[in-house]
């Protein structure tokens, strides 16, 4: 759940750019600092699901956009823009979901336990939020998810904890071959 970032420091032909990077109920807002003259081609890459409502620079609302679902995220493009000092660009949004990387404490020789994702998509005609999973046979495991969009049902687990913007699905993984992962698919009807 990245709700902000501050970045500082990144080179750019000679100069330094600063982000800072913002996600409040209905706006992501990334101020950008440049020490000098750059040229900045600009992409957001909001979760899937997103509804882009809007983007303003320096306060004033701009049309000159472009909205791209791409495969594990929404993309918003502005176009190329010269930076000098200081420049605020804020996306109005609505909904969106992701998944949440839950990383345990790895260790030397460990075995790899963990939920696999090898696939997450979502369609927005029928509002699935599709994760293709695999793990061991007929253990459980906490999927996390960041849903900014209301959860209407869930087809493969289930709900075990709502918390704000975060909802914990709890997923079994059918039986398999010995030796081989359990394949299931979570879906997730916003």
């Amino acid at each position: 759940d990245w709700s902000w970032a501050n970045v500082e420091n990144i080179s750019v032909g000679e100069h330094k750019v600063n982000l800072r990077y913002e996600r409040t109920e209905d706006h992501y807002r990334y101020e950008l600092n440049a020490s000098g003259r750059v040229e900045v081609d600009f992409v957001a890459r909001l979760p899937l699901a997103t509804v882009v409502e809007g983007v303003w620079i320096d306060g004033r609302r701009v049309e000159e956009y472009e909205v791209a679902e791409e495969l594990q995220c929404v993309a918003v493009g502005l176009p190329r823009m010269a930076l000098r000092g200081a420049k605020e660009i804020e996306v109005a949004y609505r909904g969106g979901v992701g998944v949440m990387l839950n990383l345990p404490e790895a260790k030397i020789g460990m075995a790899d336990r963990g939920v696999k994702i090898n696939r997450e998509s979502y369609n927005p005609q029928s509002h699935h939020y599709t994760l293709a999973l695999a793990g061991v046979a007929e253990q459980s495991y906490d999927v996390e998810l960041l849903t900014l969009s209301e959860v209407q049902s869930v087809e493969g687990g289930e709900v075990v904890s709502r918390s704000g913007d975060k909802t914990t699905i709890r997923v079994v993984m059918p039986t398999a071959e010995e030796g081989e992962l359990a394949d299931l698919e979570l879906v997730v009807k916003l």
